[in-house]
């Protein structure tokens, strides 16, 4: 089990999906490009600065539950906008096939700035790794929902966590089917 950077060419397409309809423009614009017009910088050197500068997810410490997201440069949410960030990795269970990883924003985001998940916490089950649509490709979505104004995350400082945990199944079960798309793709 482990995590894993995703393909360049499967970050650069979902970056500039996500930058061109998902605020993700408008989050890293304040503070990063100001306008990416004036200073001739494309999309794609754009996405390979930061898919260069990526790290995998981490625990803080032994006794940490989760395991930290960073993101390579400042995000900027500001009040009631809700933002799609391509986190650039994929979680690998490996044969580990009976367990799912929940992504939560981490909690004193969640506390300060009142961010939260629009789904509450998302579910990346085992068999979203390596899936056609995109490489098994993390999406985190976050929101600001504007109780203490605009959030600001540093660049390298944890804005969501992955936690890793063990499912059961019932008696009765009888699912046969495979996943063959990305998010949304099961029902």
């Amino acid at each position: 089990m482990r995590f894993e950077k995703v393909s360049f060419d499967q970050f650069k397409t979902d970056f500039i999906d996500a930058y061109k309809h998902f605020n993700l423009g408008m989050v890293l614009d304040f503070y990063f490009f100001e306008r990416i017009e004036e200073k001739g910088l494309r999309l794609t050197t754009i996405a390979e600065n930061i898919y260069h500068d990526l790290v995998k997810p981490r625990r803080s410490t032994i006794g940490s539950a989760g395991y930290d997201f960073f993101y390579p440069i400042d995000l900027h949410i500001p009040e009631n906008i809700t933002v799609k960030i391509p986190t650039g990795i994929a979680w690998n269970p490996g044969d580990q096939t009976d367990t799912v990883l929940s992504i939560y924003p981490r909690s004193s985001l969640g506390i300060k700035y009142s961010l939260r998940e629009p789904n509450v916490v998302s579910i990346i089950d085992s068999d979203y790794y390596g899936c056609e649509q995109n490489g098994g490709h993390i999406f985190v979505c976050l929101r600001n929902e504007g109780t203490s104004g605009a959030c600001h995350i540093k660049a390298g400082v944890a804005y969501c966590q992955g936690i890793i945990t063990r499912y059961l199944i019932t008696d009765d079960d009888n699912t046969t089917a495979t996943r063959i798309g990305g998010i949304g793709s099961t029902t």
